[in-house]
């Protein structure tokens, strides 16, 4: 049984439409999630991290531990440019371990012998629309990813993934199915407020805008791995 939960701001309309995205809504066990205290806890790891600037939010804005932390990206250092390489330099310059090319499905490969209390994808997303064995692209890698870190969890850690609260990816992730075939509990979904996170620009995957800006609403989904 699928479990959700609402703040009490949600109307009607957007409980159906998580509904949508989960399957029956039912009030959790959990009554709320605070994503900074979670990250706080340490041992966190942010995947995919783009342009960090996520990353230099939870330090400069919420006094995240920067030994505490550990943020990748996708793009090889090299890679980076202007704001990310600046952010990059940033966080490094005030302690925090960046590791770059990071796989999001094949975490063991950058960190073999290491177990997080906290992994942290903010919103995957391909960029692509043809399916893969008959599956949304977005479903797979959400599907692979979660696969991915239950390896590098601690018994009692969380994955967190946020992601866009829109229509218009009503049925992309599918984020139940997706953790029942990886090996979690049914998960519970938060919103996620994006005005607590002063400076963070998410940049979209075929985009150069923020999706924080192009869109209004988002949603932090959590997972818990099965005993």
């Amino acid at each position: 049984m699928r479990r959700q939960s609402y703040y009490e701001g949600d109307t009607v309309e957007e409980a159906i439409r998580a509904s949508q995205i989960f399957g029956p809504s039912q009030r959790s066990e959990i009554k709320s999630f605070d994503l900074i205290q979670q990250i706080k806890l340490g041992d966190a790891l942010l995947i995919g991290e783009g342009n960090l600037s996520f990353a230099k939010s939870l330090v400069q804005r919420h006094g995240v531990s920067t030994k505490k932390l550990v943020a990748t990206t996708y793009e090889t250092f090299s890679a980076l440019k202007g704001i990310s390489l600046g952010n990059a330099l940033w966080l490094q310059g005030r302690g925090v371990k960046t590791l770059h090319g990071v796989n999001a499905t094949s975490l063991d490969r950058s960190f073999p012998r290491v177990s997080f209390r906290t992994i942290v994808f903010q919103f995957p997303h391909t960029g692509k629309r043809k399916p893969i064995g008959g599956r949304n692209p977005n479903h797979v890698l959400v599907k692979q990813f979660l696969k991915s870190a239950r390896g590098r969890l601690r018994q009692d850690g969380k994955v967190c993934i946020s992601y866009v609260d829109s229509p218009h990816y009503d049925g992309a992730f599918q984020f139940d199915i997706a953790a029942s075939l990886a090996g979690y509990l049914p998960p519970d979904s938060f919103l996620f407020d994006k005005n607590k996170f002063r400076g963070y620009t998410h940049v979209m995957t075929n985009e150069p805008r923020s999706a924080l800006t192009f869109h209004k609403r988002f949603r932090t989904v959590v997972f818990r791995s099965k005993k």
